[in-house]
């Protein structure tokens, strides 16, 4: 089933457009915004899990969370924005990979 829609409908139709947003700030940018979002929704949320994965100081993160707030504007209080973050995440990766 997600074949299908990715093949028929592509990525950025499917997937967060906040993603995309992330990536292409990424690129100009240099930073490592879209892979903090991604780190942080995997430990539910955790700023200490995070930053030890990232192995990135706890203020380093809280600025990229700031950051990605400014330019995303997502409600992560809400269950289902997370949801959708974390299949988009999913999708881009299985994408990525195949």
């Amino acid at each position: 089933m997600m074949n299908s829609a990715v093949g028929e409908l592509g990525l950025r139709l499917i997937c967060r457009p906040e993603l995309f947003t992330l990536m292409d700030y990424d690129k100009e940018h240099t930073s490592e915004l879209y892979r903090s979002l991604r780190v942080f929704l995997k430990w539910e949320r955790s700023i200490a899990r995070a930053c030890e994965e990232l192995n990135v100081h706890r203020t380093t993160l809280l600025y990229r969370m700031q950051r990605i707030d400014q330019l995303t504007h997502l409600n992560l209080d809400d269950e289902k924005v997370r949801l959708e973050l974390i299949l988009s995440y999913r999708l881009l990766e299985r994408e990525k990979y195949s």
